[in-house]
């Protein structure tokens, strides 16, 4: 899944890309404005629409959209730095009393516009805290050209992993959402053989792609030993993509624990950085009027 928000999109923009859907688009009417959303989602995978907002009066500007995929709710947001606290949080407590009718299990991702190294505005964290939902970006981390830290991620989901990786066409980083476990002890017979396969099935995976859209730990590494005691750990790192791992066999089970990977959050692969390009290639920003205007905004 790909969230785009404050996309200064027209109706006209053709913003196909292959292998994606569009799942949410919201445009500018006639001129570009820093508003819009767009959602994609790959083509082999199925979702449904829960609700969405925008609510542009004022000074006060709040887009939302929330998706639902397999039982996870994920929550893309936009507010303008002009809107008030009061009204963000009417909608934050709109958008997620109505995603809970439909999952327990919620994801909050967006722009927010406030800037989390400034110690007052911690009480956005808290506020998020009430409804059990936790910020999963580590704090101080710029997220911005101007070393801000205005887009992040909150969820009750476990084991989620997120982080900005640098962009060549953004002035915001883009976020990354991926769930991280780590396969760390197994049981066998000790009669084995220590390259005895490990039966396991994988029967279900969600996933955002991010192999379309990062490298990180994408390949099981084994540790090798070339003598195995039953009292012995074994260590396996293994990635995956917001996906459930289940084991044919109990007496075989699995526990999981996390392993910190923080040193591979600024990879990027060639893919992604095709997509984002893209998107601004098909906006047709050639309009001098266009462009001018979007650059002084962003300033």
């Amino acid at each position: 899944m790909i969230s785009l928000v404050e996309t200064w999109t027209k109706p006209t923009d053709s913003l196909e890309i292959e292998g994606f859907k569009v799942i949410h688009r919201r445009d500018c009417n006639d001129t570009r404005k820093p508003l819009g959303q767009i959602t994609y989602l790959k083509n082999d995978l199925k979702c449904e629409n829960i609700t969405e907002r925008c609510e542009y009066s004022g000074k006060d500007h709040i887009e939302y959209c929330s998706i639902k995929i397999h039982d996870i709710c994920i929550v893309s947001v936009y507010n303008s730095p002009n809107s008030s606290f009061d009204v963000l949080k009417r909608h934050i407590n709109e958008v997620i009393s109505i995603s809970k009718r439909f999952c327990e299990d919620i994801i909050v991702v967006g722009d927010f516009n406030i800037n989390l190294k400034i110690k007052t505005n911690h009480k956005f964290i808290e506020y998020m805290e009430s409804f059990g939902l936790t910020l999963i970006n580590k704090l101080n981390k710029s997220s911005t050209n101007a070393k801000t830290q205005i887009d992040y991620c909150f969820t009750n989901v476990k084991d989620l992993k997120s982080d900005y990786f640098e962009s060549l066409t953004s002035f915001h980083k883009p976020i990354w959402i991926r769930k991280h476990k780590v396969l760390t002890k197994f049981h066998f017979d000790e009669t084995e053989d220590n390259r005895t396969n490990i039966p396991f099935n994988i029967d279900e995976i969600i996933t955002d792609d991010q192999s379309d859209t990062m490298e990180v730990d994408e390949k099981f590494v084994f540790e090798c030993h070339e003598t195995v005691d039953k009292n012995e750990q074994i260590d396996l790192d293994m990635s995956f993509h917001l996906g459930d791992l289940k084991v044919n066999d109990p007496s075989d089970m699995m526990d999981i624990e996390e392993k910190s990977s923080s040193e591979n959050h600024e990879i990027i692969d060639s893919n992604s950085r095709k997509i984002l390009d893209q998107f601004l290639l098909v906006l047709d920003l050639n309009n001098t009027t266009d462009t001018d205007q979007i650059s002084s905004q962003a300033q």
